[in-house]
């Protein structure tokens, strides 16, 4: 080797060689293993089971899958801390995949957990509500919506709107039938329902009809004054079910002669085909606070309905409130024991029988 190169040489060694005095590298950094990821929530894990069930566009999951039923049927997936079991839901509830968030529905936590009780919380339920694409997971958004709480959340805006401007009738249903269960003290939420009295679509009106029942204790004056406004529904399901609210008396005790008088009218008239009309009489026969004087009335109208000419549900639910309402109603029911109509005979006989196994 020439002198030219082992100088060169020398010169390398001693750049790469350190300073005099100066302190050895740092040894390397422990390597530091990933923490291994959490367990999936028991949920998560029976719900990945379900999947492997047959699924249709049409009809959604095969309600008999061994894995569906094992999954529907289970009570104990959740976490019994209520906040625990939010946090594991929404994350299912919020999946990409259809079917995932069509079971994560089934397994919602009770309405005190912070899912509906939290706005940050609430806010997410919301927006994938309003998102929503699958026909399988319509209701069962709306019906979880319709637990949160408006007023504490300040999410009432964005509630009203998705049950007033939804184009899937199943959510705007859903929340109208279901708000006044979380939400019976919020006024905003009251509006919203009774507001739903006054749609076009007849479904809408009941299911709101329906709803209003949750808030009777809270405004007993306004709730029961719309189930006597409903009375005069062009719909007869929806008048059926307002008569039948206030044959239940309760918080619509002062509203029992208005409901005689409505029902007295409609037996003379004829041709009565809503069944709850003689339900709502029975019912109010059978309450304590309905006076001798009311039960009498009740009875003569029940008689009226089974002797005219109206539908056959009608007439043999008309012996039912003959029978609670007269204490002597037997006589009269025996008169149909042989009707040409089979359900009023069946129910004429019901009560005949009943009588003579009595001592």
């Amino acid at each position: 080797m020439s002198f030219a190169r082992r100088a060169a040489l020398a010169v390398v060694l001693v750049a790469t060689l350190p300073a005099c005095g100066a302190p050895p590298p740092p040894p390397a950094a422990p390597k530091v293993e990933a923490p291994p990821p959490a367990p999936k929530p028991r949920v998560a894990v029976e719900l990945e089971k379900v999947l492997t069930c047959k699924w249709t566009d049409e009809d959604g999951f095969d309600a008999e899958c061994a894995e569906y039923k094992a999954f529907q049927e289970a009570t104990d997936l959740l976490d019994e801390d209520e906040n625990k079991a939010s946090l594991d839901v929404l994350p299912l509830l919020e999946s990409a995949d259809e079917k995932v968030r069509v079971l994560a529905l089934d397994k919602l936590p009770g309405g005190s957990a912070s899912l509906f009780r939290k706005a940050e919380l609430a806010a997410r339920l919301l927006t994938q509500a309003e998102k929503e694409t699958s026909k399988h997971a319509f209701g069962g958004f709306g019906s979880a919506v319709a637990t949160i709480d408006v007023d504490g959340t300040e999410l009432f805006g964005r509630v009203e709107k998705l049950a007033k401007e939804s184009s899937n009738l199943a959510v705007r249903k859903a929340i109208y039938r279901s708000l006044l269960r979380a939400n019976a003290k919020s006024k905003k939420a009251q509006e919203l329902v009774l507001s739903g009295l006054a749609a076009d679509d007849k479904d809408l009106r009941y299911v709101s009809l329906m709803g209003l029942g949750d808030a009777e204790k809270e405004s007993p004056e306004v709730i029961c004054g719309a189930y006597v406004k409903s009375l005069d529904d062009a719909e007869g399901e929806v008048v059926g079910l307002a008569a039948q609210k206030l044959g239940y008396v309760g918080a619509c005790a002062a509203q029992s002669d208005t409901l005689l008088a409505f029902a007295k009218k409609r037996a003379k008239a004829g041709g009565v085909k809503e069944w709850l009309i003689p339900n709502a009489l029975l019912n109010l026969c059978r309450n304590e606070a309905t006076s001798d004087a009311q039960k009498k009335e009740a009875a003569t109208i029940a008689k009226d309905l089974v002797k005219g000419k109206n539908d056959d549900s009608v007439r043999s639910n008309g012996l039912d409130a003959v029978m609670q309402c007269d204490p002597k109603g037997l006589n009269f029911v025996r008169i149909y024991a042989n009707d040409k109509v089979a359900s009023v005979k069946d129910a004429a006989k019901k009560h005949i029988d009943a009588a003579k196994k009595q001592p």
